[in-house]
């Protein structure tokens, strides 16, 4: 029987929306959360599983038990996420406020786990996984979930940064059918939440844009047919208070609007349709 890694990342957590590193923290999923984790339920029920794996932090058996596998289900420690240590709770670019060009698998984490560490585990545990046959699941995190994908195929640590994935999502790790000592990733970051709850996946997307508002500025995608750009920043946090848009139809329609009006605090300025970026940069600027 040949082996099929099921890689889970847990649900939703508010650090999840807001970037901050969970390491040993217990955060627990949000209603979004454990509606992603529900949905993952029927993308499991047709898979006969010989073993069940989970790490021990709570978000990620929560998702094992919403998912329907509980009753099988044996805590990992090794498929734990990476311990951030003095950085737990900290965005990445919090972090480099105070450390500059701050790369965790490059530099690691103070009290926490560095590269040659994390690396370690993970070899570490796919050691024993590739002794074991059938369909495993491995309820775990995102980047220990990302290094895990990339050390599989044999990759540095360094490359597990092209393996994001997004909450509640599923990928699978094997082997080439024609090569079997070939290892292989058969999916990955597959994701049923956004189809099957579209609205909450568009409040997702908000949640999102408001943290890398707040904690890396810039120009960012959302939604349909939208570029936002944090206009304002003389004060950190304050910068969310004007949100341009820029209409991707027209490709020169421009706007401050106040898309998030309850959560954050005024002033807003309305600008004219017709005005151009730099008549809706000088109107923004004038709100102090």
């Amino acid at each position: 029987m040949s082996l099929h890694l099921y890689l889970i990342r847990h649900g939703e957590t508010a650090w999840a929306l807001t970037a901050q590193h969970t390491g040993i923290s217990e955060i627990p999923l949000t209603e979004n959360g454990v509606d992603q984790a529900l949905a993952l339920g029927p993308h499991l029920a047709g898979v006969s599983f010989t073993h069940v794996l989970t790490s021990p932090r709570e978000r990620a058996r929560h998702t094992c038990r919403l998912a329907g596998l509980n009753g099988v289900a044996v805590i990992e420690p090794d498929l734990a996420e990476w311990d951030y240590g003095d950085y737990d709770g900290k965005t990445s670019a919090g972090i480099r406020e105070d450390r500059p060009g701050w790369d965790v698998f490059r530099d690691g984490c103070p009290q926490g786990e560095m590269p040659a560490q994390i690396q370690a585990r993970a070899d570490r545990l796919i050691a024993r996984l590739r002794l074991l046959d059938g369909n495993v699941a491995l309820f775990s995190h995102g980047q220990f979930g990302g290094v895990l994908g990339a050390r599989w195929i044999g990759l540095p640590l360094a490359d597990a940064r092209h393996f994001p994935l997004g909450t509640a999502s599923l990928s699978i790790l094997g082997y080439d059918p024609n090569h079997p000592k070939t290892s292989v990733i058969s999916l990955w970051n597959f994701i049923s939440h956004p189809i099957l709850h579209p609205v909450a996946a568009d409040q997702t997307m908000k949640k999102q844009a408001i943290s890398r508002w707040d904690n890396e500025g810039g120009k960012i995608l959302w939604g349909k047919g939208f570029t936002l750009y944090r206009l304002w920043s003389r004060q950190r946090y304050v910068c969310l208070t004007q949100v341009l848009s820029f209409d991707a139809t027209s490709g020169s329609r421009y706007r401050v609007v106040p898309i998030f009006r309850k959560s954050l605090m005024p002033p807003w300025t309305e600008v004219p349709w017709n005005h151009s970026l730099q008549q809706a940069d000088e109107s923004a600027n004038r709100i102090t």
